[in-house]
């Protein structure tokens, strides 16, 4: 237990260095206890040794500069600097969590940074990126997104050239690509052109809830079928289909937002706002959210092993970015879900492979599937 205080502690220090950047720079980040390389005794999972650092970066593309002051200060000094060290290849995580300390994996959400040009994801590669994701909300010069936020619902029919050539470079780098945030065009145009596994880093299941960020049962399918993994994400709205009382209190706080009342997600159309009443209208919606439970995390996580096979499923996150149910707000409360999946009939090597062996499988195939020079 020890260990496991040591480790959340420096993953809150992360946390709290990341969200002075997020602040001063417009980046969004996100946290979770996503790997986990062994059970304990009792079983629960050992302590956070890996925390996912998602750089989903909004801005214009000059903000590329900062890249590496972002990279730097993932990383804080004293005690935690000693602890926690940013992951660069895949053998590092289990290495670490030997050594007692935290592994840092850097991923990458929205190419929208890049503006047209490719190359500049180079310098995020360098200074350790080693996840990336093409789209979150809204479309960009790459690909189009799950979350339109023009009104548009495709741009590119899922990727555009520019984005084809991403894949065959992330490919070529040996970085994963995450499918999450994409159509359902994009993401099988990426699938299909990936040489290697993928990963959706932060997606449930349509079937269980008709929500556009979720996977219908022909996209996982698709990952199936690459060698990929689906990790489920405690994102309320994701979880549990909403209710008409709900539905009509948060259409009402939208009109008084400005927002329109008719919706697919409650957030839609907020990045049009500025960004004192856009964080303030995020606010409202957190204290509005649709009510969803642990329980309702694993039943979509049942729902894709049974389609696709537990070897295909994972725990997400997005814990800096709205997530957080009952019984799994944090990833201090990772042992709830390991107590729920034993609940359920898992087997303590399939609780080791969803918390952690499926995703270093595929982080190993993407480093595997690089190419020289």
């Amino acid at each position: 237990m020890a260990e496991e205080a040591k480790a959340l502690q420096i993953v809150n220090q992360l946390k709290a260095e990341l969200a002075r950047v997020r602040v001063a720079n417009g980046f969004h980040t996100d946290f979770g206890a996503d790997v986990r390389t062994e059970l304990s005794e009792t079983p629960i999972p050992a302590a956070a040794r890996c925390t996912v650092v998602l750089l989903g970066l909004q801005a214009a593309e000059d903000n590329v500069v900062a890249v590496e002051g972002v990279i730097e200060i993932a990383l804080p000094s004293g005690q935690a600097n000693a602890m926690a060290t940013i992951y660069r290849g895949a053998d590092d995580i289990e290495r670490l969590h030997r050594e007692g300390k935290v592994a840092v994996l850097l991923g990458f959400q929205n190419a929208r940074i890049l503006g047209t040009d490719l190359a500049a994801f180079d310098r995020f590669h360098q200074a350790g990126v080693r996840v990336a994701g093409l789209a979150h909300a809204g479309h960009n010069a790459f690909a189009d997104s799950s979350r339109p936020q023009d009104g548009v619902a495709e741009r590119h029919g899922g990727l555009s050239e520019l984005g084809r050539q991403a894949v065959a470079r992330f490919n070529d780098l040996g970085v994963l690509i995450d499918v999450s945030q994409l159509t359902p065009a994009a993401l099988k145009q990426t699938v299909e052109l990936s040489r290697v596994p993928v990963v959706a880093t932060h997606s449930n299941a349509r079937a269980l809830v008709d929500n556009s960020r979720n996977l219908s049962d022909g996209e996982l399918d698709l990952i199936k079928a690459k060698g990929g993994v689906v990790l489920v994400t405690p994102f309320k709205p994701y979880l549990r289909a909403p209710d008409d009382a709900w539905r009509a209190k948060i259409a009402r706080l939208r009109a008084e937002f400005g927002l329109p009342e008719q919706f697919a997600v409650a957030n839609e159309g907020s990045d049009a706002l500025d960004a004192p009443t856009r964080e303030r209208f995020h606010d409202a919606l957190k204290q509005n959210e649709q009510p969803a439970t642990l329980s309702d995390l694993v039943d979509h996580l049942d729902y894709i092993a049974r389609r696709i096979g537990v070897e295909h499923v994972g725990i997400g996150s997005d814990f800096d970015h709205g997530a957080g149910v009952t019984g799994f707000d944090s990833e201090a409360d990772a042992a709830n879900v390991t107590a729920e999946l034993l609940r359920r009939g898992y087997t303590r090597e399939q609780v080791a492979a969803i918390w952690g062996g499926n995703f270093l499988r595929v982080l190993r195939a993407a480093e595997a599937g690089r190419r020289q020079g």
